[in-house]
């Protein structure tokens, strides 16, 4: 039997997080698609683990969008979950469609999950004027670089940026602004949401990383009530061939699949 988690991902005190759903042995599509299933639950990402010969696989659907090759926020959920799950303690490797990822804890009061790329996966194009840079950390994006009042005053059409993504081949559009030392504000329209906002996007602020100069951030993503606000930590460091990215989870409900 399928084993379903509820857990808000990226949460911090003036942040309440992404909503994200962990399926535990994920079963066969025969009676039902992974896909059917996360429209179903309506969280905004829902990963689908399963045991494997070769390892842990995992797999990530959206309602809107369907099966995302990449989830930053599916990986850091997927970690806790099993760490919450199993009592697993050392790093944990995830097998994907386009190769493997490793996860791993901080411990302590308010652990932290994290998930590592190699800077050689992320991919950076210049892009058309008005979008910046196209970064490709998993999922294509543009990114541009704007300052904090026009960040704040951001209101951009659905429509619209459906309209952008799919003209530039590209899953979202990501601004950001220095806030002060070491932190960053976020935000991004993404394809999987049908353009609207998203309130974390592990996946973006590993796409900062060519962007902006190395060390230690926390990027305070979203806009406006705290529950469309995410705390998502980026480190950086020029002297190691990885960058990682990390958040704290909520857990609110675990149950099974009917």
């Amino acid at each position: 039997m399928s084993s379903v988690w509820w857990v808000n991902t990226f949460v911090g005190q003036e942040a309440g997080g992404n909503p994200t759903c962990v399926i535990l042995d994920d079963f066969d599509e025969v009676t039902r698609s992974r896909a059917s299933v996360a429209r179903a639950l309506r969280a905004p990402d829902t990963a689908f683990i399963k045991r494997a010969s070769a390892g842990l696989t995992i797999k990530f659907f959206s309602p809107l969008e369907g099966e995302m090759s990449f989830c930053g926020q599916g990986f850091i959920a997927a970690d806790a979950v099993l760490r919450q799950a199993t009592k697993v303690a050392g790093p944990i490797e995830f097998l994907t469609t386009d190769g493997n990822v490793r996860t791993f804890a901080e411990p302590g009061d308010g652990a932290l999950s994290w998930f590592e790329i190699l800077k050689s996966q992320i991919r950076i194009d210049s892009g058309p004027r008005h979008l910046g840079h196209i970064v490709d950390s998993g999922r294509r994006r543009a990114f541009l670089q704007v300052d904090s009042a026009e960040l704040e005053n951001l209101n951009l059409d659905s429509s619209e940026v459906i309209r952008t993504c799919t003209e530039y081949n590209i899953k979202g559009l990501c601004f950001y602004a220095y806030e002060r030392r070491d932190v960053l504000r976020l935000r991004v329209f993404t394809v999987s949401l049908g353009g609207r906002e998203d309130i974390s996007t592990g996946g973006a602020v590993a796409g900062l990383a060519p962007l902006i100069p190395s060390g230690k951030w926390l990027v305070q993503q979203g806009s406006g009530h705290f529950l469309n606000r995410g705390e998502l930590r980026l480190n950086n460091n020029i002297e190691t061939d990885s960058i990682s990215v990390g958040g704290c989870v909520e857990f609110v409900a675990q149950g099974n699949l009917l």
